[in-house]
C-alpha cells in the first residue's frame, strides 16, 4: 500500500510539467502591464509588447526586447487581494454572527460589521501576497 501510494505522488510530480504551457500564442494574448518573470535572465516587470519572435518587458524604468529564443520560461505575477478579502469577508461575518448570536435574527446584519474588518484584513495579506503562474515553458526535447 505505501508502494502504490509512493508511487502515486511521484507521479503527479512528474507530470506538473505537462501542465506548464508551450504555446506563445498565450504569452502574446497577455493584457499589456502584465506582470511577469522571465527565466532564465530572472527579469521581472510589466509587458509592453509580445510578438512571434520576442517579447518587451518594463523592468526597473528601462524597456527590455527579450528574443523568443533566448526565454526559457514565463511566469504570470498576481496579486492575491480579492480572493483573501473575499475569504476575510466570510470569516469576519461568521464570526460576528456567533458573537451577536443571542439577538436571534439580527446577528447575521450585526455580523457585517466584523465582515468588513475580516475584509480589510483579508485585503491587506493578499496585497502582500503574490501568485506566481507558469504560463509558458520551452518544450523539454
Amino acid at each position: 500500500m505505501r508502494f502504490a501510494a509512493y508511487l502515486l505522488v511521484c507521479s503527479l510530480l512528474a507530470s506538473l510539467n505537462a501542465f506548464a504551457q508551450s504555446d506563445w500564442n498565450v504569452v502574446r494574448t497577455l493584457p499589456r502591464d502584465a506582470r511577469l518573470v522571465v527565466y532564465p535572465q530572472s527579469i521581472a516587470g510589466k509587458l509592453q509588447a509580445a510578438t512571434a519572435d520576442d517579447i518587451a518587458v518594463r523592468s526597473n524604468g528601462r524597456s527590455l526586447v527579450i528574443l523568443r529564443q533566448d526565454v526559457q520560461r514565463i511566469e504570470r505575477v498576481r496579486r492575491r487581494t480579492a480572493v483573501k478579502a473575499k475569504r476575510g469577508f466570510f470569516i469576519g461575518w461568521a464570526i460576528g454572527t456567533l458573537s451577536w448570536r443571542q439577538i436571534g435574527w439580527a446577528a447575521p446584519v450585526l455580523g457585517l460589521g466584523a465582515a468588513g474588518v475580516g475584509a480589510l484584513v483579508g485585503a491587506w495579506d493578499g496585497a502582500l501576497d503574490y501568485k506566481y503562474e507558469t504560463i509558458y515553458e520551452l518544450p523539454h526535447p
